[in-house]
């Protein structure tokens, strides 16, 4: 049965609206070749964009697309479907389940197969030659995976600079001479980290001991001696620490916030706030503040001031970038790398062409580079391992930028569909080794001649975001200032109880998420609008994701001139539509 409702919906989908004749005509050959209505979308926009024509349909057109795309589907309706010049493997219909197709299977076991099966050869090997297109795209049984997209190929505003940072518009965005950096490990989550296998105690004893850190952090920057004890009558303001949480309703607002306290020192237990008197808020569950209150009643905490500041120092350590070789030039992409439609990885190809051309020192690449999310991964319309499928991404990456002076770095995600689903999330493992390619866990911090770069993949800016309550005079540069949180909190992942949609185990965020000190350098890729922003020293980048939907999105581009002695200054950044 075919439903009018999913055909408008998926030709809505893809920018086209159907009419009552021609929503008739879509019905009409969906009953008449047995396609569903998302392939019967599909097929429209890859014919439209073919024969340049108008991406609302008309029934001369879809009679046109009919003779050109259906014409010998009754016909070839046994036999298998031959490789097209945008096809990379050979794709099988409806014959698999045929007797004659039974029969080819049958014959291949006999010593005298029939003469009229012996030319029929079976094959499922990838046609590389046939496809301009297939050098990141996988094998497929589905013609819809390998159907390059029409809405990325047909987007008008490549090369369009989202955000800009320092002197961008005096940057060269190309290496000036050739220049290999030497890339350090600072911290990474190892590839063969084993996680869920904490008790509750033990995470307990985990965020105590985050609290008494931080806590200790505050007291000292805010130039807090004495912690009193919150739950007991105070009429004059007094000084305490604690966790900004909430007991009832699903959300923190300003009606629920509370404040539990420091485990140790004092009771342990949860004391409401009033937040009405505090000039600048801006909270969120998780978050280990330094309160001045009142507490007339004993029940309700009458806060005047909230800090939060608890960020560490930069790196002390001297920069080794050389003066004779001009600035460092370092590129910063986020997946996924194909849009939604499709699985031939088009942006990602661009970006390719992209660092042969520029030729950067360093390129980091973050996952998920086969994004589970994927509606293609979901249906299963893949013909190889999701493991196969990544390691030939990788090898052709490799292959790509083969003998240029260039680092690669690659950082795993959760939301690979072929690796752990967990965060902190281990490095990928690769059957082959490559030549200046390393593999980092998320988050990780690498050196880079004295440059520390700190990465995750994990949309944190947007998980504090939905949760954050801030008042009208905290309001003001929204993304800024939930970025800025990450260093105040000294953590990748403050947040706590962490996004649903995040599987998160408390004893690898205890060792691999604190900053022990403040990066150069933070990358945070997020669905929110892009940036490059400067806080505390450190220059916070979201060049968000290199494909969008069904469109292409962005990267960062990053120019560090050469100094002995940090300073944000010296970097003239760019976020760059792919």
């Amino acid at each position: 049965m075919v439903s009018r409702d999913e055909l408008k919906e998926h030709f809505s989908n893809m920018g086209a609206s159907l009419t009552d004749v021609t929503l008739h005509k879509c019905e009409e050959l969906c009953l008449a070749y047995s396609v569903d209505e998302e392939e019967l979308a599909e097929t429209w926009m890859a014919y439209s964009c073919s024969k340049s024509l108008d991406i609302d349909p008309t029934v001369d057109a879809l009679n046109q697309m009919e003779r050109a795309e259906f014409g010998n589907r009754k016909k070839a309706a046994s036999v298998p479907l031959t490789p097209s010049s945008n096809a990379s493997l050979v794709v099988y219909n409806s014959a698999l389940a045929d007797d004659s197709f039974e029969d080819d299977i049958l014959t291949s076991y006999s010593a005298t197969p029939k003469a009229k099966n012996a030319h029929k050869k079976i094959s499922n090997t990838p046609d590389h030659r046939s496809s301009p297109r297939v050098i990141f795209s996988p094998a497929s049984f589905s013609p819809n995976v390998s159907t390059p997209s029409a809405r990325y190929a047909t987007r008008k505003n490549s090369g369009a600079v989202l955000a800009t940072f320092g002197s961008a518009e005096k940057a060269n965005w190309y290496s000036s001479t050739p220049y290999l950096p030497s890339v350090k490990i600072v911290s990474s989550v190892p590839s063969d980290s084993c996680y869920m296998f904490d008790t509750l105690r033990e995470r307990a004893t985990l965020h105590e001991d985050n609290m008494k850190f931080l806590t200790k952090v505050l007291c000292s920057k805010a130039g807090i001696s004495d912690i009193l004890d919150m739950t007991q009558i105070h009429m004059d303001v007094f000084e305490s620490c604690g966790r900004v949480c909430y007991t009832t309703g699903s959300s923190l607002s300003d009606k629920n916030v509370c404040l539990e306290s420091l485990p140790g020192l004092h009771k342990s237990c949860i004391v409401p706030m009033d937040v009405k008197e505090v000039s600048k808020l801006s909270l969120f569950p998780g978050q280990v503040v330094a309160i001045k209150a009142t507490n007339p009643t004993r029940s309700q905490l009458v806060v005047k001031d909230i800090i939060s500041d608890a960020t560490m120092p930069l790196s002390d350590e001297p920069l080794h970038l050389p003066v004779k070789d001009g600035a460092l030039q370092v590129v910063i992409v986020s997946g996924p790398y194909t849009p939604t439609d499709t699985m031939t990885y088009q942006p990602f190809e661009d970006f390719v062409d992209y660092l042969k051309k520029h030729r950067p020192h360093v390129a980091i690449l973050i996952g998920p580079f086969v994004s589970a999310d994927h509606t293609h991964v979901k249906d299963g319309l893949l013909a190889e391992t999701f493991e196969s499928f990544f390691e030939k991404q990788v090898d052709n990456l490799m292959q790509s930028v083969a003998g240029l002076q260039m680092q690669v770095i690659l950082v795993s995600s959760a939301c690979d569909v072929h690796h752990h689903p967990v965060f902190p999330t281990p490095a990928y493992t690769l059957k082959k080794n490559y030549a200046n390619l390393h593999l980092l866990g998320d988050p990780c911090v690498l050196d880079v001649d004295g440059l520390k770069i700190g990465v995750t993949s994990v949309d944190v800016l947007k998980h504090i975001g939905n949760e954050e309550i801030v008042n009208a005079a905290y309001s003001q540069d929204r993304l800024g200032r939930i970025a800025k949180h990450i260093l105040m909190q000294n953590n990748f992942y403050p947040l706590y109880p962490p996004n649903e949609s995040l599987n998160l185990d408390t004893k690898l965020w205890y060792d691999y998420c604190h900053l022990q000190f403040t990066p150069h350098i933070l990358v945070l890729p997020s669905d929110l609008r892009a940036f490059i922003k400067e806080a505390f020293g450190c220059v916070l980048v979201n060049p968000e994701h290199l494909a969008k939907g069904l469109v292409g999105g962005s990267f960062a581009r990053l120019e560090i001139k050469a100094v002995e002695k940090w300073n944000p200054s010296c970097v003239a950044g760019q976020i760059v539509k792919i």
